[in-house]
């Protein structure tokens, strides 16, 4: 739906099985999602859209990326539209991981020890994720055709993060240089945390109220 809100959402998949969708490319035509069937893991789909009109996307016919007796998730595409980074518990711990888009290709991991929530740098040359142990971590690459090349992660700051749930990710700024995230403050559970919050609506009705101007 429109960020403005004056729409309805638009449903852009008739499946009736949990699915969480998670990211965009780059040129807003294709959308990563993860999907469960009941009794199985979840699988890594992808769904084309159509933008002839960028204000009502039409959706196309989903397509699996990829299915496995494993659990699959946080699937994101590269800024240039032609990786997926994802995680997966194949070793028995969540690791990440890299496969080409569309495919097919060798898949490359990434992490060691145990990684999620893989996240781009802009730059075109690093990808981030959280350890196991709560470290940002940070692996550049290099691709050389359709060769993708990790080399070993660092990390990335010296402070160890501590996201509010499992299935909170972050993110970064355009120039790479800070991460947003939400986290739960030091010495507290995400249980103990607000789980409410206050929207301001006519804001610009309020500030007229609050600081009158004879320019208005």
């Amino acid at each position: 739906m429109r960020a403005e809100g004056d729409e309805q959402a638009l449903r852009l998949t008739q499946s009736d099985n949990y699915q969480q969708p998670s990211g965009f490319s780059s040129d807003g035509r294709w959308l990563a999602y993860v999907d469960q069937n009941p009794g199985t893991d979840w699988d890594i789909w992808v769904l084309p859209l159509d933008l002839g009109d960028p204000d009502r996307p039409k959706p196309g016919k989903p397509e699996i990326f990829l299915r496995t007796p494993h659990r699959e998730g946080f699937a994101t595409f590269s800024h240039d539209g032609r990786w997926l980074a994802y995680t997966s518990n194949e070793s028995g711990v969540d690791e990440v991981y890299v496969r080409p888009f569309p495919g097919p290709g060798v898949r490359s991991q990434i992490s060691a020890r145990g990684g999620s929530c893989p996240v781009w740098a802009r730059n075109g040359k690093e990808l981030m994720y959280k350890s196991r142990e709560g470290w940002l971590m940070v692996a550049g690459f290099t691709v050389k055709g359709n060769a993708f090349s990790a080399q070993k992660p660092l990390r990335w700051s010296e402070n160890q993060i501590r996201l509010a749930s499992v299935e909170t990710g972050f993110d970064l700024t355009p120039d790479d240089r800070r991460i947003l995230m939400l986290q739960t403050p030091e010495g507290k559970d995400a249980q103990e945390l607000p789980t409410h919050a206050s929207f301001l609506l006519h804001f610009f009705d309020e500030l007229r109220r609050r600081v009158p101007s004879a320019d208005r």
